[in-house]
């Protein structure tokens, strides 16, 4: 009895060594070839391949579910990775179609991030029925998927020890979506406590992270504590710490108390490293403002 090969590149050591066993041993040699065709038939079906050999000899890291909020929130990670820009999401809101508003919505809705928001604001205040519905209808289903997100860090946060690398995760995904704008008061207000903890927690670990504190200060100026963030950002200015960003957000504070004297001064006192940050990408939302606070300068100089 010979196996013959069942298609091209199958293994056809089993046929040559059953002719060769019934070759040189007559009868017995077949009944062992027997024995062994009928045992390779049935443990065929049991054994590994050697992908899953090696998998189980080489496993590769699993990412916990908290792990993948951390990659799909912090790295900006997606399951279709595109880079959608919130103007033209913002442009189609108020210049499309109805129906060029309605599939912006389900996109903003499938690939969400809390700088939607605004844009979402413009889509409830629309003129056409189907496009405010739309609107809200996909704030609900974010809110739910929200909730899901959140019950999965809090519940990684509390079963082990959090890496820190999940504990600013975690401080960003509140801090975003507190400042979104999707939420109601009492959410936006727990959600801005749980990002200022959870900071203090990860700068507990990671004192020298500047960038972490300095999201600090901004959070507490979002949060409306603007003698805690002027103090906190005092201590970053004196340290030497943070460069040009606590700059800008220790400018912000001076602006939204309306202490225009004591921003002017700050402003000459630190032109030069303003100036520097008027081309910088990550300020392009502030550029307009020190430019504007600067020519004002100018012209009560002149």
């Amino acid at each position: 009895v010979i196996l013959p090969a069942s298609n091209a590149g199958a293994d056809i050591r089993m046929p040559q060594m059953t002719l060769l066993m019934v070759a040189i041993a007559g009868p017995f040699g077949a009944f062992g070839a027997l024995v062994m065709i009928i045992s390779h038939v049935f443990y065929r079906g049991k054994s590994l391949s050697f992908s899953e050999w090696f998998q189980i000899i080489y496993p590769r890291p699993e990412l916990t579910s908290a792990e993948q909020i951390y990659d799909d929130l912090a790295l900006d990670i997606d399951e279709q990775p595109k880079n959608y820009d919130v103007l033209p999401f913002a442009d189609v809101m108020r210049l499309g179609s109805v129906e060029q508003k309605r599939e912006a919505i389900n996109q903003m809705a499938l690939h969400f991030r809390p700088e939607y928001a605004q844009t979402f604001r413009l889509a409830l205040k629309d003129t056409a029925l189907s496009v405010r519905t739309l609107a809200a209808t996909s704030l609900s289903r974010i809110e739910r998927q929200l909730a899901s997100q959140e019950q999965q860090l809090q519940h990684a946060l509390m079963r082990q020890e959090p890496s820190s690398d999940l504990l600013v995760a975690a401080a960003r995904f509140y801090d975003d979506y507190a400042y979104s704008g999707i939420l109601d008061a009492d959410r936006q207000q727990r959600y801005y406590q749980q990002a200022y903890d959870l900071y203090h927690r990860y700068l507990r670990r990671r004192s020298d992270d500047e960038s972490v504190a300095v999201c600090v200060g901004r959070l507490l100026i979002r949060m409306g504590q603007f003698e805690q963030a002027t103090e906190w950002l005092g201590e970053l200015m004196m340290e030497g710490r943070g460069g040009v960003t606590v700059l800008t957000w220790y400018a912000e504070i001076l602006f939204r108390q309306a202490r225009y004297s004591e921003l002017s001064h700050f402003i000459d006192d630190h032109r030069a490293e303003l100036t520097a940050a008027l081309d910088d990408e990550r300020y392009r939302d502030l550029a307009s403002s020190f430019r504007l606070w600067m020519d004002e300068q100018d012209k009560e100089a002149a």
